[in-house]
């Protein structure tokens, strides 16, 4: 079998795998049992399989003048520029050629195309981001960050060797396909850019932290991995990620305490198992609130193809979080607004807006910009509560 029918049988395997995704789910589960349905797979298949799916992610989606097959094909090829003949397509083969821009422009000139529909309300990314950077960086794959747990222990030679010469008390970057088993209980796969902002909050004395939208827990372990002294309470509307959230935290048991809460909802107070919390209570608050996740999109594309546009509804769900847990601060005390979106609308619009209505100051506020770190990007805002 020569290559371009090989690469052909992967072309339909990526298709099969393709059309059994539910839209708007996350694509790595569905890849996942597809290939353990399919155990005939070597590594390079299964490689291939994976990138062609993503590649269609990525831009393929965009080529509503082609079959899916061809827009597989295309997407894979121009984004990958492979040294070898793939396909007989001439047009394809033209386009190949040319540099990145005269690519772009050649399709847009040929078909009812843009290559800003690649990107939903592409207009609405903050001014603060280099856009035309930022929009290169979009058809690409971010690095695998990950950071040492235990940054006093002898790390094995194993560990040693994967981390390379990287600085071991900073984040580590890792190609986005390396097999991280065997080093679960040495490595935390945790983005740069979460990473980032978090070591700011280092900065600040406090003893108690609340997450008010927990996730499952990985602000939260940071914190007490590189922080002493600090009681953690955390909350979630989900039991399912909050049990996680336990599960990951055992460890440190002792300095933490979960409560299924909807944030969203204004509160009196917080009714933990151990502890009755009342207004003004916390010294830190994390609100990394829920949002459209536009900042993920180099990582998780498929969530970018399928986005509605439902920046307002997020807007709003923002901005009750932040008022409703406010109240829980004490004055003094410092809360971090995060979201993994690079949409202003969610970001700087919302904390500037939040100042003026309350006794409160920023402190410090910014993107951190994937484009130049090959990782997510997100925005914080680190706001100090006044005294009265």
């Amino acid at each position: 079998m020569n290559y371009e029918a090989i690469f052909q049988r992967h072309v339909d395997f990526a298709y099969e795998c393709l059309c059994e995704h539910q839209k708007g789910k996350s694509f790595s589960f569905t890849i996942n049992q597809y290939l353990k349905r399919h155990k005939k797979f070597g590594s390079r298949d299964r490689k291939v399989i994976r990138e062609l799916c993503f590649c269609w992610f990525r831009l393929g989606f965009s080529f509503l003048f082609l079959e899916k097959r061809d827009q597989i094909i295309w997407a894979y090829t121009l984004l990958n520029q492979p040294e070898k003949k793939l396909v007989s397509d001439a047009l394809l083969e033209e386009i190949i050629h040319l540099e990145t821009s005269q690519k772009w422009q050649f399709i847009e000139q040929q078909f009812d195309w843009k290559l800003v529909d690649i990107f939903p309300f592409f207009d609405s990314i903050s001014i603060q981001l280099d856009k035309e950077v930022f929009f290169e960086y979009v058809l690409s794959q971010p690095k695998l960050w990950v950071r040492v747990k235990n940054k006093k222990q002898k790390l094995p030679t194993k560990a040693l060797e994967l981390i390379g010469k990287q600085d071991i008390n900073a984040p580590i970057n890792l190609s986005y396909s390396t097999n991280l088993s065997g080093f679960e209980s040495i490595l935390e796969v945790q983005d740069f850019s979460s990473q980032t902002v978090l070591a700011k909050a280092l900065n600040f004395s406090f003893s108690t932290l609340w997450d008010c939208c927990s996730g499952s827990g990985g602000k939260s372990l940071f914190i007490l991995e590189n922080k002493d002294n600090v009681k953690v309470y955390a909350t979630d509307i989900r039991t399912s990620i909050l049990q996680n959230f336990m599960e990951r935290t055992a460890r440190l048991k002792h300095c933490r305490s979960t409560l299924v809460c909807d944030i969203s909802e204004e509160k009196k107070e917080l009714l933990f198992p151990e502890k009755k919390i009342g207004k003004n209570f916390f010294d830190f608050i994390v609100a990394d609130v829920p949002c459209t996740g536009s900042g993920t999109w180099n990582r998780n594309p498929e969530f970018k193809y399928c986005f509605l546009g439902d920046i307002e509804k997020y807007a709003e769900l923002q901005k009750r979080i932040l008022r409703n847990s406010w109240q829980f601060l004490k004055p003094g005390g410092v809360l971090l607004y995060s979201t993994c979106s690079v949409y202003a609308m969610e970001n700087e619009d919302i904390v500037n807006e939040f100042v003026k209505q309350q006794k409160s100051e920023i402190i410090e506020i910014g993107y951190i910009d994937g484009s130049r770190h090959q990782s997510d990007s997100m925005f914080y805002a680190y706001v100090r509560k006044m005294e009265k």
